[in-house]
């Protein structure tokens, strides 16, 4: 068996989770650093522009104070290639124009003499030279805070998955009847830790449970069978009386305890493995035969009557009736049938019908449930008695362990069905 897969799962879970929540923070936090990146870049390219356009004017000063006009071998080397440089003067008309920059772009200017103005404007893509270096290091830093994430969700992942996986294996088998699976060592998280130390307790106290369990079947099992023995003896004697009604009585009763002998030994196995050990292939039809006989003076006595159909019904051209074969424990079988019946008889009314199906039956009567013994029909505790006692809970615990089920297919009239699958199934 393994758990590994599952507990895979979860650490990826739990990394796409955290990786997630990081990606949401920087998915928030990133559009605004980098719009104030922008402008802080914009700021300072303004100073520089602003720095230029002073060193113009102060390097014009003289030639416009004599009414000259500025020369461009003075100004070139004070403008840095790709700047546009535009000296305007007091009227707003255009002295000189050098460079190639856009007027649209990043601007600086400064007052020069004379009432002209000097304006030292740059393209955009110097001001993305200087967005570009702060970008990386931030595409960078959100990498590597998600590399980071990652990793560290895949520690906590890994350290809380690991104990999770030893309590599951030792859960599974504590489930399979196995309580001797060891409680998982310390974590270091007490939640986890706690959940193995109850995990322990409760194997501790359900092995002991089926361990006296056990002991009372096996010797309650002992005793009824030391009756039985006893029971068969005197029988034995009574086959050999003269009377023959009394024989034919004292071997029907000898194929009662026989079969009940059966039924102890298979309940006792089931009890010490969990399900029926001795499943095989049984007709029903037959199984039904012998149980309906045993409880056929009940029925005289009660004026009721109790009847076998077998569905199909056997058409013109078949030579034998169909038979029903079912892959189970003859005994459990029996003591379902038998819990069936009793249910009918003590509580029904009518004629009771058992009727054989494909591998299963279902045992009808003409009385009804109302709603509050439905409420009650199976449920399982230590309560008290309820108006269909424990049988039919009993009922649906052996058909269960033998690889069956119990169901409830009518209240009105009331029918209830046993059902088993396939022999090429089982």
């Amino acid at each position: 068996m393994t758990l590994r897969p599952r507990h895979m799962g979860m650490r990826r879970r739990l990394v796409v989770g955290t990786i997630g929540v990081i990606l949401a923070v920087l998915m928030a936090l990133v559009p605004p650093v980098v719009m104030l990146l922008r402008r802080a870049a914009e700021r300072e390219l303004q100073v520089r522009l602003s720095s230029q356009a002073s060193s113009v004017s102060t390097a014009i000063a003289d030639d416009l104070l004599q009414g000259n006009a500025p020369t461009i071998a003075d100004i070139a080397p004070l403008i840095a290639p790709g700047d546009l440089l535009v000296i305007t003067d007091d009227t707003g008309t255009q002295i000189v124009r050098f460079g190639t920059g856009s007027a649209a772009s990043v601007t600086g200017s400064a007052a020069g003499p004379a009432g002209t103005r000097v304006t030292v404007s740059t393209g955009s893509s110097a001001l993305n030279r200087r967005v570009r270096g702060p970008l990386l290091a931030l595409g960078a830093f959100a990498i590597l805070s998600v590399g980071l994430g990652a990793l560290l969700a895949t520690a906590v992942g890994r350290r809380l998955t690991r104990p999770l996986e030893q309590l599951a294996v030792s859960a599974h088998r504590l489930g399979a009847g196995d309580f001797s699976a060891a409680t998982p060592p310390p974590s270091g998280i007490p939640e986890v830790d706690g959940i193995g130390a109850a995990l322990g307790a409760s194997a501790q106290r359900l092995k002991s449970m089926l361990a006296a369990e056990r002991s009372f079947t096996g010797d309650a099992t002992h005793q009824l069978r030391t009756g039985l023995t006893g029971i068969g003896l005197q029988l034995e004697v009574l086959a050999a009386h003269a009377d023959p009604t009394v024989r034919a009585d004292a071997d029907q009763a000898r194929l009662q305890v026989e079969r009940l002998t059966n039924t102890l030994d298979e309940l006792l196995a089931l009890a010490r493995g969990g399900s029926g050990g001795q499943r095989t292939e049984i007709d029903l039809r037959q199984l039904v035969s012998d149980h309906g006989a045993d409880w056929r003076h009940q029925f005289d006595a009660a004026r009721r009557q109790l009847r076998t159909v077998v569905q199909p019904e056997r058409t013109a051209g078949e030579r034998t009736p169909p038979t029903s074969i079912a892959h189970a424990t003859p005994g459990l079988v029996g003591q379902v049938i038998d819990i069936f019946i009793d249910n009918a008889l003590r509580h029904g009314r009518g004629v009771v019908t058992v009727t054989l199906h494909d591998n299963g039956l279902s045992i009808a009567d003409e009385g009804g449930l109302d709603d509050a013994v439905l409420a009650e029909l199976f449920r399982d505790a230590g309560e008290p008695a309820r108006p269909h006692g424990r049988g039919l809970v009993l009922a649906r615990r052996l058909a269960q362990a033998d690889g069956g089920a119990v169901e409830l297919e009518s209240s009105f009239p009331t029918r209830f069905s046993l059902r088993y699958p396939p022999a090429s199934q089982a």
